[in-house]
C-alpha cells in the first residue's frame, strides 16, 4: 500500500536561530512521504532567507512569504499550500522526534482514525532536546475514543493540549474550518471544533513532540488588550458546548476557568493592575468557578481554585496563586499560548 503524503505545515515570525533546528528534526523523519510547508509570516530578522536556503537543500520543502498577519493566516496559507492526505502542525521553535510521522501514520490508518495525537516533552535548550531526539523508538501505547470524548479530554487538558500541534489530521477535517484570522488564541478557538468532527480520535502515550521552553520570553511577557478575545472564544465554547451534552458543558467550564486564570495572572503582573479588566475577567470566572465546584468534574487543582475563587477577592486569589506557586504555571501556559504572535515578542 502506498505511503499516505503528510503536509507538514510550520509558520514562522522572526525564529533565524531557531527554525533551522525545527525543519532538521522533520528532514530526519524515518516516514519519507511529507512535504513541509514553511509560512514566512513578514519576518524581519532574515528568517525569511534561511527558510529559502533550507528549501533549497530538500525539494519537500516549499517556503511562502507574506506580510505579517499573524500566526493564524499563517497557518492558512500553508492549509490552503497543502497537497497531503493528512495533515500536521509544528512550530518553528518546536521539533519531533525521528519517530513522529512513523509512530502515527500508520496508528491512524490501521485504526481507521480521523485524529492522532501524541505527547508533548517539554525542554529548555537543545541538549536536553538532543536525548529525546536521540532515545530508541518508544514503545506503542494508545486509547481510541470518539470525537466527543476526545473534545472532552481536550478541555479537561487531559493529556491532550489544546495547541493545534503534536496531532495529526485527516485533511478532510479542514474543508470547512480554517483559523480565525485576526485574533490569538486561535488554537483554542479552532481546536475543539477540529475534534467534534472526528467520529474516532487515536490518543497515543508517547512523547513525540518536543516544545522547546523559551523562559526568557515568560520574564519578558506584557499584556496587551488583544487578550481580551479569550472572552469570547470562552463564551462561544461554552455555548457551543452546552448544546451538545452536560459531560461537554462541564469540561467547557473547567478548560474556561483556567484559561481566564492565565489572564488574571498576567493582568496581575501591570503596574499598576487594571482594576476595570480584573473586575471583567473576574466576573466571567465566577460564572465557569460556580458550574466547577457545584458538578466537581475538573483537575483537582482547578477544583481547589475554583472554590477559592468563589470564597475571595481577585487580590486573595492571586495571593493564593502566588503562595502555591501555580502563577508561574498559569504565566508559563499563557506564553505557551502567545508564543507566536507579535505582541509576546
Amino acid at each position: 500500500m502506498t505511503e499516505p503524503k503528510v503536509s507538514i505545515i510550520m509558520p514562522f515570525y522572526n525564529v533565524h536561530d531557531y527554525l533551522p533546528h525545527g525543519v532538521v528534526s522533520i528532514l530526519n523523519q524515518t516516514y519519507r512521504n511529507f512535504e513541509l510547508i514553511l509560512v514566512d509570516d513578514g519576518s524581519n530578522d532574515g528568517s525569511g532567507q534561511v527558510a529559502d536556503q533550507l528549501a533549497h537543500q530538500d525539494a519537500r520543502i516549499q517556503v511562502y512569504h507574506q506580510e505579517n498577519k499573524g500566526v493564524a493566516d499563517a497557518r492558512n496559507t500553508g492549509l490552503d499550500a497543502t497537497t497531503g492526505d493528512l495533515i500536521t502542525f509544528v512550530d518553528a521553535d518546536d521539533m519531533i522526534t525521528p519517530f513522529y510521522l512513523a509512530n502515527n501514520v500508520p496508528t491512524l490508518l490501521n485504526e481507521q482514525a480521523d485524529i492522532v495525537t501524541t505527547r508533548c516533552v517539554e525542554v529548555g535548550n537543545y541538549q536536553e532536546a538532543n536525548l529525546v531526539l536521540n532515545r530508541p523508538v518508544q514503545k506503542q501505547s494508545f486509547t481510541i475514543v470518539d470525537g466527543y470524548r476526545a473534545t472532552e479530554k481536550l478541555l479537561l487538558q487531559d493529556n491532550i493540549d489544546v495547541s493545534c500541534w503534536g496531532k495529526i489530521y485527516r485533511r478532510e477535517l479542514f474543508h470547512d474550518l480554517r483559523f480565525k484570522s485576526g485574533i490569538i488564541y486561535e488554537d483554542f478557538e479552532i481546536v475543539p471544533k477540529i475534534f467534534l468532527k472526528a467520529k474516532k480520535v487515536i490518543l497515543r502515550q508517547e512523547t513525540d513532540y518536543v516544545y522547546l521552553e523559551r523562559e526568557s520570553s515568560i520574564m519578558h511577557m506584557h499584556f496587551n488588550e488583544n487578550e481580551l478575545i479569550m472572552l469570547d472564544i470562552t463564551a462561544t465554547i461554552f455555548e457551543r458546548m452546552s448544546n451538545i451534552n452536560i459531560r461537554l458543558t462541564e469540561a467547557a467550564a473547567a478548560k474556561n476557568f483556567y484559561a481566564l486564570s492565565q489572564l488574571l495572572a498576567e493582568l496581575f503582573k501591570l503596574t499598576p493592575p487594571r482594576l476595570d479588566l480584573i473586575d471583567q475577567i473576574w466576573s466571567a470566572m465566577q460564572h465557569y468557578a460556580n458550574y466547577i465546584t457545584q458538578t466537581g468534574r475538573a483537575m483537582a487543582s482547578i477544583k481547589e481554585a475554583s472554590l477559592i475563587a468563589r470564597h475571595s477577592t481577585p487580590q486573595q486569589y492571586q495571593d493564593y496563586l502566588k503562595e502555591s506557586g501555580q502563577d508561574k504555571g498559569l504565566l508559563r501556559d499563557s506564553q505557551r499560548m502567545l508564543n507566536h504572535h507579535n505582541l509576546s515578542e
